[in-house]
């Protein structure tokens, strides 16, 4: 369940539009990995053992994070509409969690 869950959660991020980023059930680590200068990152998903509830929510906004600070600075139009989608997506997921 964790898996499809976590890709459920990745796809609402129009900022993670691009990224290669795999899920993983691992039972000796939890987290993500990112892979500097790429595109690419993974979450390695607790599975079965005892997790925080919002474990997905949680590792994909590291993610979202990580590709937001990645953005080039010298561009602030852009840098500053992605900001704006990032909040509106975070707010369009908490919706989502609470019903």
């Amino acid at each position: 369940m964790g898996i499809s869950k976590t890709r459920m959660i990745i796809k609402l991020f129009r900022i993670l539009k691009g990224w290669n980023i795999g899920v993983i059930q691992s039972k000796t680590y939890s987290g993500v990995v990112h892979f500097k200068g790429e595109k690419k990152v993974v979450i390695y998903d607790w599975g079965l053992r005892n997790r925080p509830d919002d474990f997905e929510f949680h590792e994909v906004l590291h993610i979202v994070l990580r590709a937001l600070l990645s953005m080039d600075k010298r561009k602030i139009t852009e840098l500053r509409q992605a900001e704006e989608e990032v909040i509106q997506d975070i707010c369009e997921v908490g919706r989502i969690i609470a019903t």
